[in-house]
């Protein structure tokens, strides 16, 4: 990545951190939703009941031939018209556990319906299908900021704006994406949005960057040997020089890569450059990531032992 990303720490261009959605805000504007994951809990539905006194809500791959195919509609996502209430206990509930997203607009439900019954998945550059869901607020984000204007007008479709929580209760962080000025018309069952090859490329740079904003926002917390701002540059150097390193050595998972850079910032460099055991097993690249790891572990913890 550039350098200048890395300095200013990965920041976002497109999703914004805002305040807490609050409904005297929402009111205001376009028609606000609340779309849940029926995977997040069997007791969805009843507690979407208690929580509106009704039955006001829509379950959408319902009439649709993911209905019943696995893992069935209850698994999908449910549509509720929001209000203060439920806003209120999906703020304090629901949106901070990862278990939805709200939805700005439109004011017909059944286009919205449409819209997100086509967002079950993208096509992938090479035909293939590839899962996705607006309450998966990772792959949301990533799309937001990797898609040029057209294909995240396509994304959008009638949605005026996404509302969600980042998941980090230690942050408690809640950030928005608006649909661009261009529109496109909604997506259906039938009609998904399509990746192109360079929207694939971008993806995969959105994620890197989620990744390791993510990672060093972790490792802030964790030690505060970290939080001067000097120390988190020098902090964001190192993790993108660790990442680079641990591309070059094979480790192409993000638990293996997150593994190899806690041990590059717990173990001093030498013996990832000098000791012939530990080079061996890095460059031992057809073994399994974590393996190699839990090996290199082993041997960099016989080496500080020797040492002292």
């Amino acid at each position: 990545m550039e350098p200048h990303t890395v300095d200013a720490g990965w920041p976002r261009q497109v999703v914004r951190a805002i305040v807490e959605p609050a409904w005297s805000a929402l009111q205001s504007g376009p028609r606000p939703w609340l779309l849940l994951s029926g995977a997040h809990s069997e007791a969805l539905e009843e507690e979407v009941i208690a929580t509106i006194h009704g039955f006001d809500y829509r379950w959408v791959w319902r009439d649709t031939p993911l209905e019943y195919a696995l893992p069935g509609y209850r698994h999908g996502p449910l549509l509720v018209p929001l209000d203060a209430a439920l806003l209120a206990h999906a703020v304090a509930i629901w949106i901070p556990q990862q278990a939805g997203v709200i939805l700005l607009g439109p004011n017909d439900e059944n286009v919205l319906v449409s819209h997100v019954q086509g967002l079950h998945q993208f096509i992938a550059a090479d035909g293939w299908p590839v899962a996705f869901g607006l309450h998966i607020t990772r792959a949301l984000e990533e799309c937001c900021e990797a898609l040029p204007e057209d294909q995240r007008a396509q994304l959008f479709g009638p949605i005026e704006a996404c509302i969600w929580h980042d998941g980090e209760t230690q942050t408690d962080t809640w950030l928005r994406a608006d649909a661009p000025d261009r529109k496109a018309p909604p997506l259906s069952i039938d009609h998904h949005l399509a990746l192109t090859p360079s929207d694939e490329a971008a993806l995969n740079l959105a994620g890197r960057a989620w990744f390791m904003r993510e990672f060093a926002h972790t490792l802030t917390r964790r030690f505060p040997a970290y939080a001067p701002a000097d120390a988190q540059l020098v902090l964001r150097r190192s993790l993108a020089t660790f990442a680079d390193e641990a591309h070059q050595f094979g480790f192409r998972l993000e638990c293996d890569i997150r593994y190899y850079m806690e041990l590059r910032l717990r173990y001093p460099r030498e013996p990832f450059v000098e000791d012939k055991t530990v080079h061996a097993l890095l460059n031992r690249r057809e073994d399994h990531g974590m393996s190699r790891l839990f090996a290199i572990t082993a041997r960099l913890t016989q080496i500080a032992s020797l040492t002292f």
